[in-house]
């Protein structure tokens, strides 16, 4: 927290919110990856209050291949 706060302008502070979801095997694909956030995530950008969600997985993509790997995907904007 520390860390963040000493980069941002933010002087009503930054919050954390931590969920820890149930063990998910992968590979993945991204209407599954969507899925999950449209169950899990609670929190969304309003006025002036950014809101951000990032969800580790413990899995692989399905499209991932002995040479190539993602390492993260933008699902969607809700505005």
């Amino acid at each position: 927290m520390t860390f963040i706060n000493a980069r941002v302008n933010k002087p009503d502070g930054v919050r954390f919110i931590e969920t820890v979801i149930s063990d998910q095997n992968g590979p993945f694909s991204i209407s599954q990856i969507r899925n999950i956030e449209n169950e899990q995530r609670t929190v969304y950008t309003q006025a002036d209050d950014i809101a951000v969600y990032v969800y580790f997985a413990s899995g692989n993509a399905n499209s991932d291949t002995s040479t190539t790997v993602t390492l993260g995907l933008p699902i969607k904007t809700r505005l």
